[in-house]
């Protein structure tokens, strides 16, 4: 392979990572969203997953490199939203949003 071809799929690898991670989350959530519900939730690997890219998405800004950033900051809100919907699913129904 060229350096054209090296840097290239170097500069792949992390978008491709950050996608990957990202829809691992997506089919939860949809289950969620479709009252199908999620299986096995796990907040503390949630919280953990969100922590972690967190460090990640701050690495990449302080680094300037904008894929780290991008797809960690984007698969952290991903992250957020599955740990409220877990702890929207627990709060006792007087603590839960009225639904229309």
């Amino acid at each position: 392979m060229d350096a054209t071809t090296n840097q290239a799929l170097i500069d792949l690898l992390p978008w491709a990572s950050g996608l990957l991670i990202m829809a691992s989350t997506v089919p939860n959530i949809i289950r969620n969203l479709l009252s199908l519900g999620a299986a096995k939730p796990s907040p503390l690997r949630d919280l953990m997953q969100l922590t972690g890219n967190l460090g990640w998405a701050l690495y990449g800004a302080i680094a300037d490199i904008p894929a780290i950033m991008t797809m960690c900051g984007v698969s952290s809100v991903l992250l957020t939203i599955l740990l409220v919907q877990q702890f929207l699913k627990k709060a006792p129904p007087h603590q839960r949003p009225i639904s229309p």
